[in-house]
């Protein structure tokens, strides 16, 4: 029996960051015709776009046939040039992403992001940020405007293979928005209240250790752990390091939510009361 091809499966998971994407990734990992690769962010097409396509293909290869495949990146919501590259990659790939309040998406960024990097005060963050990874040099900058430009950019290349839902949703109600990927991919619905079984990875309140978690992001150990050791271990290990338990974020500035009006205007009129929005 010949494969489909990878194309025709592949669901994009891209962003936006700071929207329980570790925990989705796990999550989706229990439905059983959803396939994960070895790592959650495999960035082939933002960071490991040098891999090139064989590596990427080869990440899926054990995708059983009926198996919808997973690529969960958030990296990716800020960058044009991988929503080309996705275009380019195939007619059947299917995109999803998570939309968040922006005001506090900004500050859950720029802690996560102090984990890794010596980051700037949050208005200097908000107004430019750039760090390396992989073989990208990742630039972005959190400035109104630029959560309505990116979607609006998604919505273009994608059309009706795109799904969009509000994160805040996610939190309250998880199960409906699951639900809503199964039927968006086109898979039998798996997740109800006797089979899911929710997950708090990733949190702001885990225990800050930079220099571990700089470890945990370094893509040369990644693809040297990932030579020798299974995929499931991989997971285990990801999973264990990135638990945590829910907790409510701070407050943000004033300063900062006044940043943000264009970009949680255009946000509410996007879902206008719904928790997914899709192309007709």
């Amino acid at each position: 029996m010949v494969s489909s091809p990878l194309e025709s499966k592949l669901v994009v998971f891209a962003g936006m960051p700071r929207t329980a994407s570790t925990s989705l990734f796990h999550i989706l990992g229990d439905h059983p015709q959803i396939f994960r690769p070895f790592r959650k962010e495999m960035g082939y097409f933002l960071f490991q776009s040098h891999k090139g396509d064989d590596w990427y293909r080869n990440s899926y290869k054990d995708a059983a046939e009926g198996q919808i495949c997973i690529d969960v990146t958030p990296e990716y919501f800020f960058s044009p040039e991988t929503v080309d590259r996705m275009r380019a990659f195939g007619d059947g790939l299917r995109v999803v992403i998570a939309v968040r309040e922006p005001t506090s998406f900004a500050m859950s960024l720029h802690r996560e992001y102090a984990r890794r990097y010596a980051v700037p005060p949050i208005q200097a963050f908000i107004n430019g940020f750039s760090y390396r990874r992989g073989s990208a040099e990742i630039r972005f900058s959190l400035r109104s405007g630029v959560i309505r430009k990116m979607i609006e950019c998604y919505r273009r290349a994608f059309g009706g293979r795109l799904l969009l839902y509000d994160f805040a949703a996610f939190c309250e109600a998880p199960l409906d928005v699951l639900n809503a990927i199964e039927r968006f991919v086109g898979i039998e619905r798996h997740f109800s209240t006797s089979t899911f079984h929710n997950l708090y990875l990733n949190t702001g309140n885990r225990r800050n250790l930079p220099w571990l978690s700089r470890i945990a992001s370094a893509e040369p150990l990644i693809g040297a752990l990932a030579a020798v050791a299974p995929a499931s271990w991989l997971r285990a290990g990801a999973k264990r390091f990135y638990s945590g338990t829910a907790r409510a974020s701070p407050p943000a500035p004033t300063l900062v939510s006044e940043d943000f009006t264009e970009d949680q205007d255009y946000i509410d009129q996007l879902f206008d009361g719904r928790i997914i929005m899709t192309e007709a």
